[in-house]
């Protein structure tokens, strides 16, 4: 068992399902799959889940416990005190630069849906800053809570440190 999941795996039976929230960018996908390695949970992507509040709560409602990696989650997550809620931080200079690598015209638009979905029209910070800040807030409110750093992810075998040209999303030397 990866030491820094402990918490999480140790209180998995009271509760089993555990959302991933964080900066797009920031590392969601690759700790939700590890999470889910970890545990033996199903994963359920953002895309499974349509991007959608409504697509989180369908695979909530399955029997089965999952791991839903939903970045898009963080303004609604009070909506879910029975589950575990996975902050991922990741130094917000990295996520721009992870964002410059990946550039697409879908940045801008994604980033002005975000900031309405955090009430905020603050642009002298970054999108990694507001929900970091936003994390803060909410996290003390709910049942079961971690923030996980996205460096501290690196000694899990699953982690792959060069991923020079790999695709958007990509998480393994495969795929």
């Amino acid at each position: 068992m990866f030491d820094l999941f402990e918490p999480i795996t140790r209180n998995v039976r009271k509760h089993p399902n555990i959302i991933v929230i964080g900066q797009h960018r920031a590392g969601t996908t690759i700790t939700a799959k590890i999470l889910a390695h970890e545990t033996g949970h199903g994963l359920v992507t953002e895309e499974l889940c349509r991007f959608s509040p409504r697509g989180v709560d369908a695979w909530i409602a399955t029997p089965s416990p999952v791991v839903i990696q939903a970045p898009f989650m963080g303004p609604r997550i009070q909506a879910y005190p029975h589950c575990t809620v996975v902050f991922v931080y990741r130094d917000p200079r990295e996520v721009e630069d992870s964002k410059a690598r990946n550039s697409d015209v879908i940045w801008m638009n994604f980033e002005m849906g975000i900031r309405g979905a955090y009430h905020t029209d603050d642009y002298d910070h970054t999108l990694m800053e507001i929900s970091y800040r936003n994390w803060l807030e909410q996290r003390e409110r709910l049942a079961h809570h971690l923030t996980i750093h996205y460096d501290d992810l690196e000694s899990h075998p699953l982690f792959v440190k060069n991923r020079r040209g790999w695709k958007l999303r990509q998480t393994s030397a495969v795929g």
